[in-house]
Order: C-alpha cells, then sequence, then structure tokens
C-alpha cells in the first residue's frame, strides 16, 4: 500500500511539473519576450546626420552653420540630410521606442514591429535563444540590425546602422522595460 502511494505521488508530481514547463508561463522564453516593451533612443549629435554628409570632423564647423551651408542634400533631392523615418528632422532629443514581440515555433522565432518615434516597422527574421533576440527592421534604404539581452523586466538593446547607409555601421545603445 505504501508502495502504491509513493508511486502514484510520484506520478502525480511528474504530471504537475509537465503542465508547468508545457504552460506558457513555465517557458522562459515566451514569458520573457512576448509583449509590449518600452524607452527611448537618443541618437548622436547631429554632425554627421543622414545620407546628405559626412560624419563632423575636427575642424568643421558646429552643426546650425554646416547644415545651413550644406543645404539640402540627401537622396531624395532636399530631404535636409534626415534619414528617412525615425527621426523627426526638428527633434533632435530622445525619440520613444515601442517594441511589440510575439514568439513562435517554440518560442525560437520573434514576430511583431518595432515603433521609434512616428515610424513603425515590422520586425524581420526575429531569432530568440534564451535571453538573447536579434532581428531585423527598416525599409529598403536602411535595414537596421538589432539585438538585445533580456533581465527580468528589461531589456539591453543595440540597434547598429547599415554599414555603407547613414552613420556608417554606428551602432547605439538603449533600455527597453516592459510596460
Amino acid at each position: 500500500m505504501k508502495t502504491r502511494n509513493t508511486r502514484l505521488m510520484i506520478t502525480a508530481a511528474c504530471v504537475v511539473a509537465a503542465l508547468i514547463a508545457l504552460s506558457p508561463s513555465g517557458r522562459s522564453a515566451s514569458k520573457g519576450f512576448n509583449g509590449k516593451w518600452k524607452g527611448e533612443i537618443q541618437f548622436p549629435t547631429p554632425g554627421g546626420r543622414g545620407r546628405g554628409g559626412a560624419p563632423q570632423t575636427q575642424g568643421q564647423q558646429p552643426f546650425p552653420q554646416q547644415f545651413v551651408q550644406r543645404g539640402g542634400g540627401g537622396s531624395r533631392g532636399g530631404d535636409g540630410g534626415f534619414p528617412l523615418g525615425g527621426v523627426n528632422p526638428g527633434n533632435f532629443g530622445p525619440q520613444k521606442v515601442a517594441l511589440n514581440i510575439k514568439t513562435k515555433d517554440d518560442d525560437t522565432k520573434a514576430v511583431g514591429n518595432i515603433t521609434i518615434g512616428e515610424t513603425t516597422d515590422d520586425i524581420k527574421e526575429g531569432t530568440i535563444q534564451g535571453d538573447m533576440i536579434t532581428f531585423k527592421a527598416g525599409t529598403s534604404s536602411a535595414i537596421y540590425q538589432y539585438s538585445g539581452t533580456r533581465d527580468g523586466d528589461q531589456i539591453m538593446m543595440t540597434r547598429t546602422s547599415p554599414a555603407s547607409g547613414e552613420r556608417g555601421g554606428q551602432s547605439i545603445q538603449f533600455v527597453l522595460k516592459r510596460s
């Protein structure tokens, strides 16, 4: 009788453990990345912004004079040298970021979108490995690489610009918090 009760308790414990492991709240990747994340991104100072000019180097004039003398520039003919999307031309302060993530394929793939300022782009090639996420987002003229590491309810993100595009492959780090 004692052996039968012990076996029954072990079986019950195994069933409960399996249910917890298979439930959405029991899987760390799903629990960790699914949902909405918010934060701010601070873009570099405007000395070398956009497709219309090279980064400011020693001996160049400060931004306001350089911008006025340089004129428009950019690939669209006079867009002021600012990149398409993500940056408000009159605002060089922090831009709001919202990241919406849903996991798929046993929590190894990420889908969703990212909004920076007033520009929203779909996540492409999103992958999750443990507490790390990587994806691409942007338009055909500028696809950015994003990578992040989750620590509890925050993700330390890095956004890398295309090497041949604006800012020559520079990276910007920012923190997102679960909202």
